[in-house]
């Protein structure tokens, strides 16, 4: 009987930490940019996602920004918290630079100063960095329509 209860709680357990869609990719985000290595960047300013503040616009448990300009948080939890934030407003298709329909090369391309930061991306979520965000964040791809000469506008 104490072998089926441990079991039951432990199930429990791993099923109450397991990782939302945009949890991973932050995850995966936070790895590749050096967040939890000693003395690293992302760690010293508890920004996992190495995010760069914008003039005028502070995030949420935002205490500063540094001389290249990233965030500096107040605690890790606010850190992870703004960039989930950044990845549901790509979902939410409020990003003036990213879609769901972006691939993590493309994301790279935009949002790292590395060339190899999607591949070290894709690794950590064992994709391709030709992946497509709506594949990761397990959403419906973005419909974007263009009109044509061929196209009746009402």
């Amino acid at each position: 009987m104490k072998t089926i209860i441990t079991l039951v709680l432990l199930t429990a357990s791993v099923v109450a930490h397991a990782l939302t869609p945009t949890q991973k990719l932050a995850h995966a985000i936070a790895k590749a940019e050096g967040f939890g290595a000693r003395n690293a960047k992302p760690t010293r300013l508890h920004n996992p996602g190495d995010i760069r503040a914008l003039r005028g616009n502070a995030y949420s448990g935002q205490i500063g920004v540094d001389r290249q300009g990233y965030a500096i948080f107040k605690t890790d939890r606010a850190g992870w918290s703004a960039l989930e934030a950044q990845i549901d407003k790509i979902v939410a298709g409020a990003s003036r630079f990213y879609s769901v329909n972006s691939t993590l090369r493309q994301l790279g391309r935009g949002y790292a100063t590395s060339s190899i930061w999607a591949r070290n991306v894709a690794k950590n979520l064992g994709v391709t960095p030709d992946t497509s965000l709506f594949e990761i964040l397990d959403v419906a791809p973005a419909i974007i329509v263009v009109p044509n000469a061929h196209s009746l506008d009402f």
